[in-house]
């Protein structure tokens, strides 16, 4: 006799940022929804640590919020909607995520200003702010990690 497969419909995934937790059913919407943002972000996410960063190192994060609102605006409200609420958790993952670490390091990354902060900035001053924004994106970038794992496991391919 042949085993049949169970597929879950309630799921409950952790989400990043100190965003909770989502407990959502899944959908054939949900799901394709989740693979399209999944393969977006694991296939642009660094893989290692940025030694020496400027703005365009950040560029990866200004894609992932476009695909993102490409990707929502083609699923349609239907996917922020009970018990569908996927489209909300990417908002919020985007809002209350990515746009944060944007608004502070993208400015100070920026190759014009960072010429600027070398010739008035004393060099201790400089190692001090990469050893900060090293430690802010390696904060990042395991948050995006436990998106990418959600997405993975709303799209049902753990």
């Amino acid at each position: 006799m042949a085993k049949q497969k169970i597929k879950a419909t309630k799921l409950t995934v952790g989400l990043p940022f100190n965003l909770g937790s989502l407990e959502t059913e899944s959908t054939s919407d949900s799901e394709r929804v989740a693979w399209e943002l999944y393969v977006e972000l694991i296939t642009r996410l660094p893989l290692k640590e940025i030694d020496t960063p400027s703005s365009d190192d950040l560029s990866f994060l200004f894609d992932i919020i476009n695909v993102t609102r490409q990707i929502l605006r083609q699923a349609g409200p239907s996917i922020s909607r009970w018990p569908n609420p996927l489209g909300r958790m990417v908002i919020d993952i985007i809002n209350k995520g990515i746009r944060p670490f944007l608004a502070k390091w993208y400015p100070l990354l920026n190759v014009a200003n960072r010429e600027k902060t070398k010739e008035n900035n004393a060099k201790g001053q400089q190692d001090k702010t990469l050893f900060e924004f090293k430690r802010n994106f390696a904060d990042l970038h395991g948050e995006l990690i436990i998106y990418s794992e959600a997405l993975a496991k709303l799209a049902g391919v753990e």
